[in-house]
């Protein structure tokens, strides 16, 4: 296992690890979780004060554009779920640009005044661009991973090293053992010729890992492939670089990529 995991972490290397700042200092978690605490802060303040003009500046610059602040702000006047009564922030975590606010709320429900004020709690997903945080909009939440406090860090290093020995199974193509890699549930439906005609087609080069989560019995990983067809006719053409999700269970203590 140690050599093939070896092979594959000169091709598919990981996001974690210090990184550095515009001005080439490395980055602490300490100021990270700082820095988020208060962008968190500043934005459920403007929440609870209906402050939409300054909550605009919160909104992620790709979905930002797409807005003018006037039109904004008397859509949130009618349209935001709920009216924020208090606040308060527990818990933050951040994992590179990756980042977690525990929220725990009393609000009422917009539309319907006349019910009773709730509490919730919920952990707000962040993500940082170009050096500032965001809340992840709600149509990509599922692809940012649970916070860490609700994963298992060990079996996610597990996951991680079985993720990698099936990328280097990609690589050289070795779809026997890649389909050995997969559910035992799965597989008495399957046979690995079934496998190597849909992946052959590929000749995966490399790939770049952003985050792994395991919880319980279910597993995720996110990665970035560079690969090219492999058609001798197309060897002109330029490596593609795609994102994916794949889903992976853990059956029998051990860890098979999940294709249901």
């Amino acid at each position: 296992m140690a050599g093939v995991v070896s092979l594959a972490l000169s091709a598919c290397v990981s996001d974690g690890g210090a990184k550095g700042n515009a001005g080439g200092r490395p980055r602490s978690k300490q100021a990270d979780v700082a820095t988020l605490r208060g962008r968190a802060n500043e934005l459920w303040t403007a929440r609870k004060d209906e402050n939409w003009q300054f909550a605009f500046g919160f909104e992620d610059p790709a979905e930002r554009k797409e807005w003018e602040l006037v039109k904004y702000e008397e859509w949130q006047k009618t349209n935001f779920p709920f009216k924020v009564l208090s606040f308060e922030l527990g818990g933050v975590d951040v994992d590179d640009d990756l980042g977690w606010v525990e929220v725990n709320y009393n609000s009422r429900v917009r539309k319907f005044p006349d019910v009773p004020p709730r509490d919730a709690s919920m952990w707000q997903r962040w993500h940082r661009v170009d050096g500032a945080w965001y809340p992840v909009h709600p149509r990509y939440l599922d692809q940012y991973p649970e916070p860490p406090t609700r994963r298992d860090a060990a079996q996610e290093v597990r996951l991680r090293t079985r993720f990698l020995e099936s990328f280097e199974c990609r690589k050289t193509r070795d779809w026997k053992h890649m389909w050995e890699l997969l559910d035992p549930r799965d597989r008495k439906e399957s046979k690995p010729e079934d496998l190597a005609e849909i992946e052959e087609i590929n000749e995966y080069r490399s790939c770049q890992v952003k985050w792994v989560e395991a919880i319980n019995t279910q597993g995720r990983v996110l990665a970035v492939y560079e690969r090219k067809i492999a058609d001798p006719n197309l060897k002109t053409m330029k490596p593609m670089f795609n994102e994916e999700m794949e889903k992976w269970v853990l059956f029998e203590g051990e860890w098979y990529r999940d294709l249901k």
